[in-house]
């Protein structure tokens, strides 16, 4: 009930990445990582759990922050009350944070809301966001059922500059993963 499925790497700047799946069953989890060929003893936790960490959830979402430019992570799942690990089939998940990029163009927002069946917030579900072009990035449904994306910081697929799009024509991917939330 706590292995890691549906794993995603998402959000991927000079500085962050995020990583997110879907467990059978709530449980605690966090991240172990470090650079490629160093000890992956950094710890990174929940994006809810920044007042208090250990809270159990079926969606996960973890944003790893400053972080080096140009520089290969890795990083194992640690979930469950034994703290076991998942990896990537014997080796650990691996991501390259992106170069820096000049200035930040003009804030352009994406919105949206969630709702389950009875239209209750769908709360703790995952949003990823993908345009045409562009790579793609995550975040949490909050408590009111809201998400919220940045286009404009949304980088290229290979992550080396800023995507291009036109914000009155380009067609964006919404996809909602809500794992076995009710």
């Amino acid at each position: 009930d706590i292995v890691p499925q549906k794993v995603k790497i998402t959000t991927i700047a000079e500085n962050i990445f995020s990583v997110s799946w879907t467990s059978n069953a709530p449980t605690e989890a966090r991240l172990e990582y470090g650079l490629v060929g160093t000890k992956l003893e950094e710890i990174a936790t929940d994006d809810r759990d920044t007042a208090l960490p250990g809270g159990k959830y079926s969606t996960h979402h973890i944003t790893v922050e400053e972080l080096q430019p140009n520089s290969q992570y890795a990083f194992r799942i640690i979930t469950g009350e034994n703290s076991t690990k998942f990896d990537n089939n014997g080796s650990p998940y691996t991501t390259i944070t992106g170069p820096v990029i000049g200035a930040t163009p003009t804030s352009v927002n994406f919105y949206g809301t969630a709702v389950v069946a009875d239209k209750q917030p769908a709360a703790g579900t995952i949003a990823y966001l993908t345009l045409p072009g562009g790579s793609t990035h995550s975040t949490l449904v909050g408590d009111t059922g809201n998400y919220t994306f940045t286009l404009s910081l949304m980088r290229s697929s290979d992550n080396k500059s800023y995507a291009q799009y036109d914000p009155s024509a380009t067609i964006v991917n919404v996809l909602l993963e809500s794992g076995k939330l009710k």
